[in-house]
């Protein structure tokens, strides 16, 4: 599968990763759109504000 991977200041790289397999009470969303806000233009731009970083909230599947 695709994903943008986070690798620091200034650096997200779309790289190919193995497909997950969900466990029992899990599932796979396939995302089919994406959002870019000001918090993530300035964690690109500055580093991340937080961490760990664990956000999937601008996504849609």
């Amino acid at each position: 599968m695709k994903a943008a991977v986070y690798h620091g200041r200034g650096d997200i790289r779309l790289e190919d990763l193995p497909r997950p397999h969900p466990g029992d009470g899990e599932l796979l969303v396939r995302v089919t759109g994406v959002g870019i806000c000001g918090t993530d233009a300035a964690e690109f731009a500055a580093g991340p504000q937080m961490f760990p970083i664990h956000r999937a909230d601008p996504v849609t599947g």
